[in-house]
C-alpha cells in the first residue's frame, strides 16, 4: 500500500495544532455533520466501535454515551495533537459512563486489530487515504460480519459555499495554478462523487452501500465579520493558500474575503451552506 506520509506529516504540524486551538469554533461550525451520521449508525450499549479520524473526539463523546454502559470504543487518528486533545476529554466521559476507551495514533489504512468491531464511524476521516480501496479492505477485515459503517464526507466544492465562496475570493488576490488537481486525491473533496464512493465500499467487501444527501449552516461566526474572516483563514483551503503568502499579499487575501462576507452577515452571525454524503454500509 503506498504510504499516507504526507497526510501524516500535514494533520502533525501547525495545521493540527491549529484545529486544537479553535475545537470549540470547529465543533459549532461543522457538528450537525458528525451527529446526523452518527443517527445513522445502529449502536447499542455493549458494542465495541471504531471511530476513524477521531481528530479532538466530539463526535466520539457521542459513540461514547450510545454504547454505554459495558461498551467499548477505539478512536484513531493520525494527528498527535488532536489525539492529545482528545484525550483530555474522551477517558473522563468513558469511565463516567462505564465504556472502556483505548486512543491510538494510527493511520486506518494499516491499522489493525485483536478483535472484530461491531461497527465503525467517521466524521469527515476517510477522504484523506491515498489508496482508498485497501484502506477500506483493511477497515472491512476490522469489522466483524453484516457490521455498519456510517461516515459523513463532503459533496463537490461547488456544492459547498462555505468553501467555494471564501476560496474563490481569496484566488482572486492569488490565482489558482495552471494545471488543475487531481479532485480524487486526498483531501476534504475527494469523495465528492457518489459513484466513486460507492465503488470504493463495494470493491472494498462492503454491501447495502448508500448515500444520503445531507445539507446544513456551516458556522463561521456568531461575534460578527472579523471573527468570520478569522475562522476562514484559520482553518480549511483558504487558510492553507493564506498560510503561504508573503505579509503583503495575506492582507490583500484577507481584504477580499471581508469585501465577500460583508453583504453575507446577518446580524452578528454568519452561516454559508454545506453539503454532504451521508454514507452507510455493511461489512459481507
Amino acid at each position: 500500500m503506498t504510504s499516507n506520509q504526507a497526510q501524516i506529516d500535514y494533520w502533525n504540524g501547525p495545521v493540527g495544532e491549529r484545529w486544537v486551538t479553535y475545537q470549540e469554533l470547529l465543533d459549532r461550525s461543522i457538528g450537525a455533520f458528525g451527529v446526523a451520521a452518527l443517527e445513522r449508525l445502529p449502536l447499542a450499549p455493549g458494542a465495541r466501535v471504531l471511530d476513524v479520524g477521531c481528530g479532538a473526539g466530539t463526535c466520539t463523546l457521542g459513540v461514547i454515551d450510545r454504547i454505554a454502559p459495558g461498551g467499548e470504543l477505539v478512536a484513531v487518528d493520525v494527528s498527535q495533537p488532536l489525539l492529545r486533545r482528545a484525550g483530555e476529554r474522551l477517558p473522563a466521559r468513558g469511565a463516567e459512563r462505564g465504556v472502556s476507551v483505548e486512543l491510538v495514533l494510527a493511520d486506518a489504512a494499516t491499522y489493525r486489530t485483536h478483535k472484530p468491531f461491531d461497527a465503525l464511524f467517521s466524521r469527515f476521516g476517510v477522504m484523506f487515504f491515498v489508496e482508498p480501496v485497501a484502506a477500506f479492505e483493511n477497515l472491512r477485515e476490522a469489522l466483524a460480519p453484516d457490521a455498519p459503517l456510517a461516515f459523513a464526507c463532503w459533496q463537490a466544492l461547488a456544492d459547498n459555499p462555505w468553501c467555494a465562496i471564501t476560496l474563490s475570493a481569496a484566488r482572486r488576490v492569488v490565482p489558482a495554478p495552471a494545471e488543475s488537481p487531481d479532485p480524487r486525491a486526498p483531501g476534504p473533496f475527494a469523495f465528492a462523487d457518489r459513484d466513486y464512493v460507492q465503488g470504493i465500499l463495494t470493491q472494498a467487501g462492503f454491501v447495502e452501500v448508500a448515500l444520503t444527501p445531507f445539507e446544513a449552516p456551516v458556522v463561521l461566526s456568531t461575534t460578527g465579520l472579523e471573527a468570520a474572516v478569522d475562522q476562514v483563514l484559520r482553518v480549511g483551503p483558504a487558510a492553507r493558500l493564506y498560510a503561504e503568502q508573503t505579509a503583503e499579499v495575506a492582507a490583500k487575501v484577507r481584504n477580499e474575503l471581508t469585501r465577500e462576507l460583508a453583504p453575507r452577515l446577518d446580524g452578528d452571525a454568519l452561516s454559508l451552506p454545506g453539503r454532504a454524503w451521508l454514507v452507510t454500509a455493511r461489512a459481507r
